[in-house]
């Protein structure tokens, strides 16, 4: 009898080892500050949009802990609520959360992955390191992460690891985002316009074709119940637009 419960232990360990191996690892995020040392391995991810293809949409806070020597757990992301949106393939994936915070503790909060509860009554200890994983199934194209605190308290996230099926990749989150790397330089110098003039008008062409539907220029919160737009993101295109106006004589 003990014998078959070695073999049974020993068979569903296999099977473990087989489905680990049979997942790649899509994302490794750090999430923290800007100019915050970046953990090897991992996607730096602040508060600040940062790609079509993933973004807060919660205006999060970030903290750091310069004491701490692990590149992963100095910095984090936190607030009172906060969720994060990563663009993806339908199926089914895990996601790892790591937690830390070597100065204070943090929660309760929950965790709710495609706006459906993950796990409640979550806490992190001042000091100890918390991980947790999760199943996680994308039908719409858009895995949901969103974490909520009780009143008053705030939650703390380092890192998250996503890992997927052989073959499933991430995905822009919206069709008219921008590329989310730099041209080439050899691109640049044979595509692009040398003449300052030409290059101005091409820019103010674009932003009035990719104007809002009520003429805003500039960004919004996509996940908000109500439209909220960030007036701070006109702040370049309305700069263009009035060189353009000066220079070229055109309203």
């Amino acid at each position: 009898m003990q014998f078959l419960s070695i073999l049974v232990l020993l068979a569903g360990g296999l099977v473990a080892c087989a489905e680990a191996a049979s997942r790649d690892v899509i994302y490794c995020f750090d999430f923290g500050g800007d100019y915050q040392e970046v953990a090897v391995g991992f996607t730096p991810v602040s508060r600040v949009y940062r790609s079509p293809k993933y973004l807060w949409i919660d205006n999060v806070s970030e903290e750091e802990r310069i004491e701490e020597p692990d590149p992963l757990l100095r910095d984090f992301v936190g607030g009172s609520k906060g969720e994060f949106w990563i663009g993806l393939d339908n199926g089914d994936y895990e996601i790892t959360l790591i937690m830390y915070d070597r100065r204070r503790t943090h929660g309760p909060f929950a965790v709710y992955l495609q706006d459906r509860p993950a796990q409640k009554n979550v806490s992190l200890k001042q000091g100890e390191q918390l991980r947790l994983s999760f199943p996680v199934r994308v039908e719409d194209k858009k895995l949901r992460l969103r974490i909520e605190a009780e009143p008053g308290k705030q939650f703390a996230l380092n890192g998250l690891i996503l890992s997927g099926p052989p073959g499933k990749s991430a995905q822009p989150l919206f069709e008219e985002a921008p590329h989310d790397f730099l041209p080439s330089t050899e691109q640049v110098l044979r595509e692009g316009a040398a003449d300052a003039r030409v290059a101005l008008r091409q820019l103010c062409d674009w932003l009035l074709a990719h104007r809002l539907p009520n003429g805003f220029l500039g960004d919004y919160e996509p996940g908000a119940k109500s439209v909220s737009y960030y007036w701070y993101t006109s702040a370049y295109p309305i700069r263009t637009l009035l060189a353009g106006t000066q220079i070229f004589g055109e309203k």
